[in-house]
């Protein structure tokens, strides 16, 4: 690409006589558009405000915003960046097509933006590989007689009609139960669902319901505390809300889309958000139009990049007020971390895909073999990695709760594992086997098989549910033994009656000459822990097994536990093979409910602007209210920070100080910190270091 920056007092003088004006940064843009050049995308790198003419000292107005003329009713008013972007004659914001890829970073410190650049640029590195990048999570509120599960059921239509390559993962707050705590209805369980999809990773993660700047739904399912304590560096999604106000950047108050996009260790990518009121017929609409079109290849076989995205999808909706409360909080120029080659399946069991294949049976060993290829159909023969492969029963069709009173709502689910294990891909081909466990649905129906690959360089994604299964096959197994099962708490060194954190994760370690059963449709054979004895609250544990690498036959279960009561606990695990064998094992351990701090830093350290502070922990993946409290030699007291923060195992998220904008003018030389932690429980915890400032 060719990019020129350009500042705004540049613009104002040659387009504005000097004067601030949204208008001046238009009439900019449309001379290279009427020109016939090659202008694409438009970055807005700068918080704007209501407050154009910048009234009020409080006011940071870096790049101006167009205001709608009625700012007094609430559904009238809007602010949009679509604008600067409407370039032909007689074109308004009320009845324009937006003609260039427009975005907004309304970053208001260097740190801000900074903080973004780095997402951005680490969003293309070899460590941000990972299956994330193949799952779209979709969240729909509750109330409303369905009609946002029924929204968001549309877009699941879309994606598994013309891009079945990508696993969709629902979360639809009907199906959790609700609670009601001092006449407040809450949704713990959506909460955390939502804070483990955005830990494990996703590519898009798209909200349908209420909200405001503040929090997302009348629950609260979602608020700025859950946001500043994810740490998902490495895996971050694009947010996409259809609700109202998610994102409002040009208010005095950040909103919660802001700290999304601000979040230093993880947070999203980018959104697709609302600025204000919304109405949700409109936001369907558009909602589709994006699916339309963010997966689409253009003409050069290239996916669209994000500008390209909201420009195709706003143009190819009804002229509506609404679509301009959209506005898109990221580079214009993105382009999504989708996996740049494909999976393809060659054959099953010998037979070569497109002619007939037989049904796939209960008992039966299944053989599948396939090719990495690019998007043009060619073999990569010098592809050579690891790649995932979950194999999926048919669909099954769940229903919600029907939480205060309202009709439960069915939807179709494929949560019924098979098969899930790791396969070798070498020179740009692989092959597999496994037993397809006896606890199938019967019922002939079609499967699926997802799969996703990488090199460490680049990755590969793709489906395959060219195929039926059910029935029982006429192969003979005999086997009447159970699985073998080894437990651990943490790792292997672990031995039963040793002690743990508070956030153990049991890992269990299963074989079978035939497989683990994991179909999770025969009833009593899933795979499940038991935690002291409790039998009311089972855990089925089917999803969080995955095989070995090239052995269907053995593989792991990691089931992280989160906020366990100390004292001494125990854990029993069952487990069945594909032949419907089980074996049961259990172990003891003692969670210890002392806290402490083991060690304190701060990076840099001497430090000249600003550094960052974190401390290491006894209490893994857990969350902390803090206070940070800096001291100068005479012990006077010269800054502190509140805040909650998430931890990465062991160690908390860092937190950044910078000591210029304290108010209170700092000399070089030593300073003494004191961080501050309570946990969950209350218990607090301090520990003192000491910093060096040389500028």
């Amino acid at each position: 690409m060719d990019v020129e920056v350009v500042t705004t007092e540049q613009v104002y003088n040659e387009f504005s006589s000097g004067t601030k004006s949204a208008t001046g940064i238009r009439n900019f843009i449309k001379m290279f558009y009427d020109r016939g050049e090659r202008l694409k995308y438009v970055l807005l790198f700068g918080d704007g405000s209501f407050d154009n003419r910048n009234i009020r000292p409080e006011t940071k107005n870096f790049v101006p915003t167009y205001q709608s003329f009625n700012s007094l009713v609430p559904v009238k008013s809007f602010v949009t960046d679509d604008y600067f972007v409407m370039l032909d004659a007689g074109e308004s914001v009320y009845n324009g097509a937006i003609d260039l890829g427009i975005g907004r970073i309304p970053a208001q410190t260097t740190f801000e933006a900074e903080t973004v650049i780095n997402k951005i640029e680490n969003y293309y590195k070899p460590e941000a590989l990972g299956n994330w990048r193949n799952i779209v999570c979709l969240i729909a509120d509750d109330q409303d007689g369905g009609l946002h599960m029924r929204d968001t059921e549309k877009l699941d239509k879309l994606i598994k009609d013309n891009h079945s390559e990508f696993v969709t993962d629902k979360i639809y707050f009907d199906s959790y139960l609700q609670q009601v705590n001092a006449g407040a209805e809450r949704y713990p369980d959506v909460t955390n669902a939502i804070n483990n999809r955005v830990k494990d990773g996703v590519l898009i993660l798209n909200y349908v319901g209420h909200a405001n700047e503040r929090y997302m739904a009348d629950e609260h399912v979602l608020d700025i505390s859950n946001v500043n304590t994810w740490s998902n560096t490495n895996n971050l999604p694009i947010f996409v809300t259809a609700t109202c106000e998610f994102s409002r950047f040009d208010a005095d108050e950040t909103s919660i889309g802001e700290y999304v996009l601000f979040n230093p260790t993880g947070g999203g990518i980018g959104l697709f958000s609302t600025t204000r009121l919304v109405y949700a017929y409109s936001n369907s609409l558009l909602s589709q139009s994006f699916y339309r079109f963010v997966f689409e290849q253009d003409e050069q076989g290239n996916r669209y990049r994000m500008g390209d995205i909201i420009r195709l999808a706003k143009i190819n909706t009804l002229n509506s007020i609404n679509k301009r409360n959209f506005s898109l909080l990221a580079d214009p120029a993105l382009r999504l971390s989708y996996p740049r080659n494909k999976v393809v399946t060659t054959s099953v069991n010998g037979n070569e895909v497109g002619n007939s294949t037989d049904t796939i049976r209960a008992l039966q060993k299944v053989e599948i073999s396939g090719i990495i290829s690019d998007f043009s159909d060619n073999k990569l023969n010098d592809f050579s990695g690891e790649m995932t492969v979950t194999v999926y029963d048919k669909e099954t069709t769940v229903s919600t709760l029907g939480n205060n009173g309202e009709t439960p709502f069915k939807y179709n689910v494929r949560e019924n594992i098979i098969y899930k294990g790791q396969v070798t891909v070498t020179a740009g081909e692989f092959s597999f086997s496994f037993v397809v466990p006896k606890d199938i649905s019967y019922v002939i129906g079609q499967g699926n098989i997802m799969y996703y690959a990488q090199n460490s360089v680049v990755d590969a994604h793709g489906a395959f549910n060219d195929f039926k299964i059910g029935g029982l096959s006429n192969q003979s197994v005999q086997d009447n033994e159970g699985p073998k099962i080894e437990l651990f708490m943490d790792n292997r060194d672990f031995v039963s009656g040793n002690k743990t954190s508070k956030n153990p994760t049991l890992e269990a370690y299963l074989s079978d000459e035939n497989g683990i059963n994991t179909a999770g449709t025969g009833i009593g054979h899933d795979i499940t822990a038991v935690l002291d004895g409790d039998y009311s609250n089972v855990l089925i544990l089917n999803n969080y097994y995955q095989s070995d690498i090239n052995n269907y036959k053995s593989g792991v279960v990691k089931f992280p536990f989160t906020n366990l009561t100390p004292g001494k606990h125990t854990i029993t695990l069952k487990a069945w093979d594909v032949a419907n064998n089980s074996s049961e094992q259990e172990i003891e351990f003692e969670v210890t409910g002392e806290f402490y701090i083991s060690q304190v830093f701060n990076t840099p350290n001497p430090a000249v602007d600003n550094t960052y502070f974190s401390f290491e922990h006894n209490q893994s993946d857990a969350n902390f209210n803090i206070m940070i409290e800096v001291f100068d030699q005479l012990g006077r007291r010269v800054d502190f920070i509140r805040t909650e923060v998430g931890s990465s195992g062991s160690k908390s998220n860092p937190i950044r100080w910078d000591f210029n904008e304290t108010g209170t003018p700092l000399l070089n030389g030593i300073y003494i910190y004191r961080i501050t932690a309570q946990n969950n429980d209350g218990i607090y915890f301090s520990k003192s270091g000491k910093m060096m400032i040389a500028r």
